[in-house]
């Protein structure tokens, strides 16, 4: 309720606030500020969540290998696709180790896709090998590859996702080829400088 009190000296009036006018005035401005510290919250979680998700892609357990071979890639990629073959069960790991459980998903010239699973943890791990002829001199082909963890908040790996690659380049003997070289580093590969492939 609003009252008006007359000022005799110049003829004007002036407006008093009850008690009741004052507080609703009160409630609104609490509100205000609530609705401001929700938002404001409501704006740091999600400068958060984006933060998170950021570091999660950056330090993905993952590893990337490039390797050169003085060998047609034909030759290198049914070497690797028949590698992974043989190790498709579990019979190569009944003594340790993580050379077994690899499972081929698709291969074409250019490209082969496969996955691996841990023996123990069960945990998957995506590859790929992308094979490109080379024109430089004692190099025929130029081998990528890449292994990433499915599990998205998966950041140390102990070496895995290297391993996963490394353990086929082995097994299938390539590593002996002539002009094998293998470049990778700890900035591509998750802990590569620590990783023990005959553990993982």
């Amino acid at each position: 309720m609003v009252r008006y009190r007359n000022d005799d000296s110049d003829g004007d009036s002036t407006i008093l606030l009850t008690p009741a006018t004052q507080s609703t005035r009160q409630n609104r401005s609490n509100k205000k500020k609530c609705y401001c510290a929700i938002l404001s919250c409501v704006g740091t979680l999600i400068v958060l969540v984006a933060v998170a998700t950021i570091v999660l892609i950056a330090f993905h357990a993952q590893c990337k290998i490039t390797w050169q071979f003085n060998e047609d890639c034909n030759t290198i990629r049914e070497a690797l696709v028949n590698q992974i073959r043989n190790w498709t069960d579990d019979g190569n790991c009944q003594h340790g180790g993580e050379k077994c459980l690899y499972h081929l998903v698709s291969e074409t010239p250019n490209k082969v896709m496969a996955y691996h699973i841990t023996p123990k943890a069960h945990y998957k791990d995506y590859l790929k090998f992308v094979f490109n002829k080379s024109s430089s001199e004692g190099v025929q082909c130029e081998v990528k590859g890449f292994s990433a963890s499915e599990i998205f908040y998966a950041i140390l790996d102990f070496g895995t996702n290297y391993c996963n690659l490394h353990n086929l380049i082995v097994g299938s003997g390539l590593d002996k080829t002539p002009g094998y070289k293998e470049d990778t580093s700890d900035a591509k590969c998750t802990q590569y400088s620590s990783a023990n492939c005959t553990r993982y």
